[in-house]
């Protein structure tokens, strides 16, 4: 058996992975939705507004007659107030990052999230853990690569080792496009290098990892 290359550094994804933030981003959307007398997201929806950026939620879940409504209501909601208190870092998530840091691991972040990033790791003092933070504000959104070619690059290291970690199939068509190894995180159905269900499957992989 091969032994697998030697990991210098993890990326992240945000929703669903560093956070549990499903009920947040429901709770937002449909707060934008309601103010232009809309229903409440389907099911469907849901699913992808909690992969996508906030600019095609907006267009996939708001018709275009009422987006300028709609944009002056979710200017109204005070974000950091209203919904990061409704978010909660994964179950040993904190304790991992520590473990992750001390073993001179690099940590970055590669979300479809815009401007909510650094106030989200701020509250939970979370924001010496990473660089770089890439978002859909300073770099193509996923499945586009471009996020995590931007990060190699910082990190002057090679795709095998990283790897990325994320729950949806943007972040794997993300990561297959970058040829950056691929790590399913609570999500069993989707293609994947590994399968994680917890942290502390994360720290039991990173170990093999470290030669």
């Amino acid at each position: 058996m091969t032994r697998p290359a030697l990991l210098k550094g993890i990326i992240f994804d945000v929703d669903g992975v560093l956070f549990d933030s499903r009920r947040s981003n429901m709770a937002y959307y449909n707060a934008i939705r309601n103010a232009v007398n809309l229903p409440p997201m389907s099911l469907a929806e849901e699913d992808f507004c909690h992969m996508a950026s906030a600019g095609e939620a907006y267009r996939h879940i708001i018709p275009p007659e009422l987006m300028p409504q709609a944009m002056a209501a979710a200017n109204e909601i005070d974000y950091a107030r209203s919904i990061v208190p409704m978010l909660s870092p994964q179950e040993g998530l904190i304790e991992a990052l520590y473990l992750l840091q001390s073993h001179e691991l690099q940590l970055a972040i590669l979300t479809n999230r815009t401007n909510t990033v650094e106030g989200l790791l701020h509250y939970f003092s979370l924001e010496n853990f990473f660089w770089p933070i890439k978002t859909a504000q300073n770099s193509a959104p996923k499945p586009n690569p471009d996020g995590l070619l931007h990060i190699l690059q910082d990190w002057r290291t090679e795709p095998e080792h990283v790897v990325f970690i994320g729950d949806s199939i943007v972040d794997k068509q993300a990561a297959h496009a970058a040829g950056v190894p691929f790590w399913a995180f609570g999500n069993p159905k989707l293609e994947a290098d590994l399968h994680l269900a917890n942290y502390s499957d994360v720290i039991s992989q990173v170990t093999v990892r470290l030669g």
